[in-house]
């Protein structure tokens, strides 16, 4: 019995293990998906600036 439930122990420890680690590559996709955001958006932004400084000369 008690080799069946350290079994059963470690499989519970794998499958938490395993949503963890979902959790944390979900979280840091989330953090490449808001970087790579903010950087269309300052490029955009450097390209407005850019285009308005050829405008004023």
């Amino acid at each position: 019995m008690k080799i069946q439930s350290y079994y059963q122990q470690e499989a519970q420890n794998q499958i938490i293990a395993e949503r963890e680690l979902a959790l944390m590559m979900d979280r840091h996709q989330e953090q490449i998906d808001e970087a790579r955001y903010w950087s269309r958006v300052y490029a955009s932004e450097a390209e407005q600036d850019r285009d308005f400084s050829w405008d004023i000369n």
